[in-house]
């Protein structure tokens, strides 16, 4: 199954495809500027990205000849144009410095033992053998990797530019910058991804139109929208000087396809991801980690051979199936494949009752379809079953889903359960998570608990983790007892009816999670579902001043919106909810369910710096501060 997303048949936002397409272009016009056969060198963490917006297929036809994923490890190639394309990261820059001067250490050794035969021959062998490198970095070029290229002595060796991988379409309904660093690096304070976010937005409505509205909760998305209205007022400038040097007063103006871009801070609601998953594709990447919406599993679990490979499968809306089952709750996942496999089942028995050709052909039509939903319920159906099993069988797995909904429902902590973890030496991401949990939906920990689990894990689990807890403390993750106060998470939990005990019933958004919705998305639904509870005070108290709206003052903006709107009053506008930081998968479930509410108007699209749970929130806090 492909990869890429299939987003011909798109209507909601027609010119999503155009915007992919473009991106695909960029990347092809850099490879077919260097005519040469050539080497390819990417960067682990754009492997599986750049598989949704071009193939191997395509890039064998531009000439590219091997592919090369980057290593502190040279790696040895006839080949004498190299392409990296990579993230701007000082390890990244190291690597390839060691890569160039490995090179130039084998062509000098070739070139001197050569010489020493017949002089004239090795001269024309070392001009052949000559390697000339291209670095493209992802999406900018910085003046921190510049200077190191330039330190390491190999800046005049190197062709240096950008290329700009912008959004990417992971579904029909969620694009995606795949910048895993952004949590990080607001961590240590570097608002790069701040203007990444912001470039991108920009250039995603220069193909689907200038968003009318920019709304934004919390300081990195008030920063993005002031960052957004500068590179519009710079746009404006630069289209009246064209228009005055073309002596013309017209410029055609897409309509816009998104009414409004909703931008929400990762940091407004840090519980969320540290609540587990318990929808279907939430548990995949809780289970086995997601990449890029591709899963990777061992071959037995898919009752598969061992082959020593790991089996890659998309996990995207290309499978009809997995749509159909990806934001149900997983109790919900064994029932409905049991009553697709009586459809399927029934879809072949058809067979049995054919008599004329005609209804042989109607038949043969349909049997593709059919052994291609078959392949894809045998697949969901092995990995249902693997995780049935963790769940029944798995004590630690059931302990830990009840401390965590009566930290949520009751407010009261779990602490021996939490001490046991430690003792037991359960993951560190685990305990962790918990510990975070207790401290931000209680409003902290006492003085003197804190210090005693602070010691404990330290003790356990080793000093490196000074720094991780340090790092969760300066989130705000975990902190000390602060007494009652407006902007808790018991005030979150009653003004936005955060538990229901009944989700199995109301099959609403509190089952992402078997009982707690998701705080960023019970306040979507708050800002957007028509309802008589006015929440305006409750926000303010929350966010102060950053949060508002800002409306575009564009004359021929508001008179295509109008129109648009007349043309379109059956079809619910779309929202497009950018998330600053990270989204889980239960998130963008929710969502999905709330797409489905008759009480909207609207109808939501996602849009992040990357996917996101719990453990690589620990994970990005436990690294130390400066990058390797």
């Amino acid at each position: 199954m492909s990869l890429q997303i299939n987003l011909d048949n798109l209507s909601s936002v027609p010119n999503l495809k155009l915007f992919r397409d473009f991106q695909t272009k960029e990347l092809l016009n850099i490879l077919s500027s260097i005519n040469a056969p050539k080497g390819l060198v990417l960067d682990p963490a754009l492997a599986n990205p750049l598989t949704l917006i071009v193939d191997v297929r395509t890039l064998k036809k531009y000439a590219v000849d091997q592919l090369f994923l980057l290593s502190s490890k040279p790696f040895d190639t006839s080949l004498t144009h190299i392409v990296y394309l990579v993230r701007p990261t000082m390890s990244n820059m190291k690597k390839i410095a060691k890569h160039i001067h490995h090179s130039e250490k084998i062509n000098s050794s070739v070139t001197e033992t050569r010489r020493s035969n017949r002089e004239e021959q090795g001269n024309e062998t070392n001009q052949k053998r000559q390697r000339t490198n291209y670095v493209f970095l992802v999406p900018r070029i910085t003046t921190l990797c510049r200077k190191l290229l330039e330190y390491s002595g190999v800046l005049g060796s190197v062709i240096l530019d950008e290329y700009h991988l912008d959004l990417i379409p992971y579904d029909e309904d969620v694009l995606s910058l795949a910048y895993s660093k952004s949590f990080r690096e607001f961590l240590k304070g570097d608002t790069s991804s701040l203007f990444y976010i912001s470039r991108a937005l920009h250039k995603l409505q220069s193909f689907v139109g200038q968003a009318p509205r920019l709304r934004y909760y919390g300081t990195r998305s008030k920063s993005i929208v002031e960052i957004l209205r500068r590179l519009r007022r710079q746009d404006r400038r630069e289209e009246s000087s064209q228009q005055q040097s073309e002596n013309s007063s017209s410029s055609s103006v897409i309509k816009p396809q998104i009414a409004e871009i909703l931008l929400i801070d990762r940091h407004f609601d840090l519980i969320s991801p540290l609540v587990h998953q318990l929808s279907y594709e939430g548990m995949l990447d809780e289970l086995y980690g997601i990449t890029d919406t591709v899963l990777e599993l061992d071959p037995k679990i898919l009752n598969k051979p061992r082959t020593g490979k790991k089996e890659r499968i998309p996990l995207n809306s290309n499978d009809l199936l997995f749509a159909e089952i990806r934001d149900l709750n997983q109790s919900q996942i064994g029932p409905y494949l049991s009553r697709k496999a009586r459809e399927i089942m029934g879809g072949y028995d058809e067979r049995k009752n054919l008599k004329t050709i005609r209804e042989f052909r109607n038949f043969t039509g349909k049997l593709g379809k059919l052994q291609k939903e078959h392949s894809s319920l045998s697949t969901h159906l092995s990995i249902a079953e693997a995780i049935n099993k963790y769940a029944m069988e798995d004590q630690l797995f059931h302990r830990l889903m009840n401390s965590q909904l009566t930290v949520l429902t009751e407010c009261e902590p779990c602490y021996d359960f939490l001490e046991e973890l430690i003792y037991q030496e359960a993951p560190i991401e685990t305990v962790l998570r918990l510990l975070c949990l207790h401290s931000l939906a209680l409003n902290g920990i006492k003085s003197k608990k804190l210090d005693f689990f602070r010691k404990e894990i330290i003790q356990t689990y080793g000093f490196q983790h000074i720094i991780t807890l340090n790092n969760l403390e300066k989130l705000g993750m975990i902190k000390k007892s602060e007494g009652r106060s407006k902007r808790s998470y018991t005030n979150w939990k009653k003004q936005l009816n955060l538990i229901d005990h009944e989700f199995t019933k109301n099959n609403g958004i509190h089952s992402v999670h078997s009982g707690y919705a998701p705080i960023s998305i019970k306040l979507i639904q708050a800002l957007y579902e028509n309802s008589k509870k006015d929440y305006n005070e409750f926000i303010q108290t929350y966010f102060q001043d950053s949060y508002g709206i800002y409306t575009q003052s564009s004359k021929n903006l508001n008179e295509d919106l109008q129109e648009s709107e007349q043309q379109n009053r059956n079809e619910k506008d779309i929202v497009l909810v950018f998330f600053i930081g990270g989204v889980t998968y239960s998130e963008i479930s929710a969502l999905r369910i709330l797409n489905q509410s008759e009480n909207l108007n609207v109808r939501f699209i996602v849009g992040t710096t990357d996917i996101t749970n719990g453990d690589k929130i620990i994970k990005a806090c436990s690294k130390k501060t400066s990058e390797k």
